[in-house]
Parts: structure tokens; C-alpha cells; sequence
């Protein structure tokens, strides 16, 4: 019998807590994180909060929250973004008040574009491709991806590998890639250290993301140590064949990073879902 990845999904109409907690005892996270560095990775890719297109603030704080109470060391943020309309994150985080639940629980915020930079280059198909990333990953034990279930036009869907996009520190750099996407998402999740994914599905978006679709009202939460579980599982919960609907998930799985559904040990049923 192969190996089975262990993946919680959980309603959160009565708040994040008792749900993150919940997880945190199916995955076990405590034994895998209490005291460590981690980098919290969340989807901020617009200058003002929408919901379905971003991370919600509450679930941002709840894991936070939870890290801090196992003693880790909590770095969190995103690089600017806007790709061919590139805005600052610092304003993001301004209006979103970020500075503040940092302040609050400790945690470090940072904007990914303005921290020491280090180089970071791939080949692939004979060709050689770099991108910057800040230096502070190389210091982290653990990226925990937090996105959410959205459409994408270009990409097909936006989920827990697409999130890290935004560790590339610089969006022209971003474009440049576009040609190796794929290839590109590997490399990035291994820079990062990519483990821990915490899908907030408090809001998917429909129709035409990343940024213009349409909001649709979810209230779950999924979450494993195997980013790819969470690809799989969101994708049908979007009622969309990942491997068909996403060329980068199809390449991914290919190259051994997202496992089958009969792969995955769940907390309970979720086609309810």
C-alpha cells in the first residue's frame, strides 16, 4: 500500500479557532512546528481587501495566532504585486492594518520586495532562468502557503503552489517567467521551503479571477503538511478536474508533487462539502 497524506477539511461558520485547532490535532502540527521559523504566505494580491480574491484577515490571525502559541518564530507578508499594473504592498498592508495584528501577537510583517534579495537560478529545457527571492526564506524552516479556492484566467485555478508567485520578489520578474510557469512553481516551493498549507475558504471566486470575478460564500477550511492534497481536494470542491482545468497542476502531479485522491486520509467525508 503507498503512502497516505493526511488532509483536514472542517466548517467554519463558528469562527476559525475551534477549526484550526481541530486541524491543528488532526495533522498533528504541534509535534511538526512547536518552536520553529515559519514564513506565512498569504494571497494579498490586490490594493484593496476583496473578498474571494484575498486572504481574509481572520483567518490570517487565527493562524497566526495558533503558530505564536507553539512558541514559533512568525514571519508573514507578501512581495509587491500587480503584474503588468504593479501596485506596493506596503499600501496593502496599510489598509488591511497588518502593522497592527503583527504588533499584536508578535509576528514580523514584511514586504518581500524590500528585504536583502538573493538570486536563485534553474535550467530547464537547456535554458537557464533566475529570479530573486528575499534572503529571509533561507532562514525560515517552513513556508505555510494560506490561499484561496479562486479561478484564474490565465492559469486555470489559483491555489496553494500559484500563492507563492508572490515569493518572487519583483513582478517583472514574474512576467518574465510566464513561459516556465510550471517548472517555476517548483523551484519557488523549494526556495520556500513550501510545507504547511492552510486553505481559507472562506470565500471562493468564480467566473473570471484572480482578481474580477464573482464572490461565492464557502465557510470551510482545508489543510495539510502535502500542498498538493489541498490542490486536489480544492479543485473538486470547485467542481473542476485539476489535472485537466490546470496545466500546472497536471505538471506538477507528473512530477510527483500532487498526490491522487485515493491518496489522501481524511478527517471526515468531504464531497458534503
Amino acid at each position: 500500500m503507498g503512502t497516505t497524506h493526511r488532509i483536514y477539511i472542517g466548517s467554519i461558520q463558528h469562527g476559525f479557532d475551534p477549526t484550526l485547532q481541530d486541524a491543528s490535532l488532526w495533522l498533528d502540527i504541534p509535534a511538526r512546528l512547536r518552536g520553529h521559523r515559519v514564513f506565512i504566505k498569504a494571497n494579498l494580491t490586490y490594493p484593496t481587501f476583496r473578498p474571494g480574491v484575498m486572504t481574509t484577515p481572520e483567518a490570517l490571525e487565527a493562524v497566526i495566532k495558533l503558530l505564536k502559541d507553539l512558541g514559533c518564530d512568525v514571519t508573514f507578508g507578501e512581495a509587491d504585486s500587480g503584474g503588468y499594473n504593479p501596485f506596493s504592498m506596503d499600501k496593502v498592508f496599510e489598509q488591511m492594518r497588518l502593522a497592527n495584528l503583527g504588533r499584536k501577537y508578535g509576528a514580523k510583517l514584511v514586504n518581500l520586495s524590500r528585504e536583502s534579495q538573493r538570486e536563485h537560478a534553474f535550467e530547464h529545457q537547456g535554458h537557464r532562468y533566475t529570479f530573486s527571492y528575499a534572503a529571509l526564506l533561507d532562514n525560515v524552516d517552513m513556508t505555510i502557503s494560506m490561499p484561496v479556492p479562486k479561478i484564474h484566467m490565465n492559469t486555470g485555478l489559483s491555489l496553494a503552489f500559484k500563492n507563492l508567485w508572490g515569493c518572487i520578489s519583483f513582478p517583472r520578474e514574474r512576467l518574465r517567467l510566464h513561459p516556465v510557469f510550471s517548472r517555476t512553481l517548483i523551484e519557488v516551493s523549494t526556495v520556500c521551503k513550501l510545507g504547511l498549507t492552510i486553505m481559507d475558504g472562506t470565500w471562493g471566486l468564480n467566473r473570471s479571477g484572480p482578481m474580477a470575478g464573482d464572490p461565492v460564500r464557502l465557510d470551510w477550511l482545508l489543510a495539510s503538511f502535502n500542498p498538493g492534497a489541498v490542490c486536489n481536494t480544492a479543485a473538486r470542491l470547485m467542481q473542476l478536474d485539476p489535472f485537466r482545468d490546470s496545466t500546472h497542476l497536471a505538471f506538477l502531479r507528473d512530477h510527483g508533487w500532487v498526490p491522487q485522491m485515493e491518496e489522501l486520509e481524511f478527517n471526515t467525508d468531504w464531497k458534503p462539502f
